[in-house]
């Protein structure tokens, strides 16, 4: 009986083996891998420049942008497609009280002969720019601080405009605001909530003449404010931070009460909290 067995046994593997010898034969192969493979973000490009010369890291010290007018600000910027760039924002006039006739270039670093000067106007005297994401599309807008008048408003005033790519290399008007809630003395893009997404952070001056820290949201319209700060006598920088229990904050350096200060300011709820000259919870970045 147990001979029989065995038997039957040969004779079904020897089927078996016959049956898939004559099944088509599949090769093993590893997966696709997929056409977007993940890559690191190339670092920022070294710049040093004056007030008429960039010099950029590789150039061999020789200048890769030059200008008869005052070189303001130099801010790396991610235009979509076309990687890493440099936005320099230049004035024809800027020992006045407000920076006047300024131009904004578009700045390759590794063809500078390619650089090109964006289209926004000479006569809104920006004086100051930033970069971020303030919708959450993942890419960048420019943000400029102007000293400018408007159709409804012919007083010159600083104001705050924002704007995205063309889809090209150019820049297109977001929003161009004829006011913040109150006069301000800098204003400018940063992520301070932690949700990916830049804020519009200002130092702006509140009827007693001294100094608030406002945050604004922008709301897919313009921007509207998620609240303020105490009044400061006076501030000598507001710089993003983050906080060491996690999350992200503003970290103020000025005066309160005539007193030194250093304190730190949050988003939560909708509203602006302070974390008063408590620097233990927090860390630069």
């Amino acid at each position: 009986m147990f001979t029989k067995s065995i038997l039957r046994l040969i004779v079904v593997l020897v089927c078996v083996a016959a049956l898939a010898a004559m099944l088509p034969h599949r090769e093993l192969v590893p997966p696709k891998q997929s056409a977007r493979q993940p890559t690191l973000a190339a670092p920022p490009p070294q710049v040093e420049w004056t007030d008429h010369t960039i010099v950029c890291e590789g150039s061999q010290r020789a200048p890769c942008f030059t200008t008869a007018d005052q070189i303001l600000k130099v801010v790396v910027a991610h235009p979509p497609r076309l990687g890493t760039r440099l936005l320099v924002l230049t004035a024809e006039q800027a020992a006045l009280p407000q920076p006047r006739g300024s131009h904004l270039y578009l700045l390759d670093p590794a063809r500078p002969d390619q650089t090109r000067l964006l289209s926004v106007e000479p006569d809104y005297n920006f004086w100051d720019m930033s970069v971020g994401d303030v919708d959450g599309d993942g890419e960048q807008e420019v943000a400029l601080c102007t000293y400018s008048y408007t159709a409804r408003d012919p007083s010159y005033a600083r104001r705050f405009f924002v704007y995205g790519w063309d889809g090209g290399n150019d820049l297109c008007p977001m929003w161009r605001g004829s006011r913040l809630c109150r006069p301000y003395l800098s204003a400018g893009l940063a992520d301070v909530t932690g949700d990916d997404k830049a804020e519009l952070v200002s130092v702006e001056v509140a009827l007693s003449g001294k100094l608030l820290v406002v945050v604004y949201e922008w709301n897919q319209f313009g921007f509207w404010g998620l609240g303020h700060s105490v009044e400061y006598d006076h501030i000598q920088q507001v710089t993003p931070c983050w906080l060491s229990a996690g999350g992200k904050g503003i970290r103020v350096n000025g005066t309160l009460g005539h007193r030194p200060l250093e304190d730190v300011l949050t988003v939560s709820h909708g509203q602006l909290q302070s974390i008063f000259n408590d620097a233990k919870r927090v860390r630069s970045g």
